[in-house]
């Protein structure tokens, strides 16, 4: 089974780097005047790791930042960790998965529904 975080994820690909996948949970996705809050995965196969953070961006000044992490195993699904931090504001480097990500936000494509995670 699942955790909790991950069952109720409806995670979307948005962009990959070499064995680092990028996806943004849809159902966390919350965005007002100033300012986009979500979930994001970022799934590193090759060392068996999901990273998902909870991230605040902040489009018109170009800047991200993160509130915490959890961390799990690709395999398994096993929780290894949680980490509390405030870390940014960032810059968003233009043509970056961050960048993707904000888009993907605004501008949905159901097909990239991620199935099974």
């Amino acid at each position: 089974m699942l955790p909790q975080a991950l069952y109720e994820a409806d995670l979307r690909f948005v962009d990959a780097k070499e064995a680092t996948g990028y996806y943004v949970d849809m159902n966390s996705a919350s965005v007002t005047k100033e300012l986009i809050y979500a979930k994001v995965a970022i799934i590193q196969a090759d060392k068996n790791r999901i990273l998902l953070y909870s991230m605040r961006f902040h489009p018109s000044k170009k800047t991200y930042g993160f509130d915490n992490v959890q961390m799990f195993t690709y395999d398994e699904k096993k929780p290894l960790g949680f980490t509390r931090l405030k870390a940014g504001p960032f810059n968003i480097a233009p043509g970056s998965p961050i960048e993707g990500i904000i888009d993907y936000i605004h501008h949905p494509d159901k097909s990239d529904l991620m199935q099974g995670l």
